[in-house]
């Protein structure tokens, strides 16, 4: 079953079957995927609801704080994503919940999802709230400025699982700052598993653009119970 719902500029496609059960929610911010092929290669295994959001303003809304740009012709990053993650919270949620409470569908959890730029506001999330229980960042910009360093500073807000992936070739690159996303994926990936968090890494074949959508369902599946 698939509902879509318009919250300001955002398309918010949510996809879910009636199920008498808890079960849990997954955030995933999309670039401009409307979610169905994750939902259907993921839900052939798991039963969940996704809540896939697009036409986000990217740079901008999962950006933590003001980045210049990487490539000359790019626009910077304007960061926005603590007022970005107050509308998933106080407005998208809300409106998802009226959707599914109507067929007394129950939430177990609730998971955050993206991959790239999307990855690095999931884990910046729950820095900044405790609503999320599991957390997938799959392919994420950790090499945006400053951000391994707030990650390594201090403790999140608790969660009970984690999944990091990262594309094997994704490093090599000639831009000095997205070639760091190696190390800083590993050092991350390596601080949660000292956290006595349940803590997965997998890397994948090919660079940052390649089987995006079969790289997010994995990462989807593996943090589901």
């Amino acid at each position: 079953m698939k509902k879509r719902l318009k919250i300001d500029n955002y398309i918010v496609d949510v996809y879910f079957e009636y199920n008498n059960k808890e079960i849990p929610l997954v955030i995933l911010n999309s670039f401009e995927d409307d979610g169905s092929q994750i939902y259907d290669l993921v839900s052939n295994e798991k039963n969940f609801i996704l809540v896939n959001i697009s036409n986000i303003n990217w740079n901008d809304d999962l950006s933590c704080w003001y980045m210049d740009s990487i490539f000359p012709k790019d626009k910077p990053f304007g960061g926005k994503a603590d007022n970005y993650l107050d509308i998933i919270i106080n407005r998208v949620i809300p409106a998802v919940r009226d959707v599914i409470d109507i067929l007394d569908i129950k939430i177990s959890y609730y998971a955050i999802a993206g991959y790239s730029l999307a990855g690095l506001f999931a884990l910046y999330s729950i820095y900044k709230t405790d609503i999320f229980d599991r957390v997938m960042c799959a392919s994420s910009s950790f090499w945006f400025n400053n951000f391994k360093e707030y990650v390594l500073s201090f403790k999140p807000n608790k969660i009970s699982k984690i999944y990091f992936s990262l594309g094997d070739r994704e490093h090599l690159t000639k831009n000095v700052i997205m070639s760091t996303i190696l190390d800083n994926t590993m050092d991350i990936y390596n601080y949660f598993s000292n956290l006595n968090i349940l803590t997965v890494f997998e890397k994948n074949k090919g660079n940052h653009f390649q089987d995006v959508n079969l790289r997010i369902s994995k990462g989807i599946s593996s943090i589901l119970d």
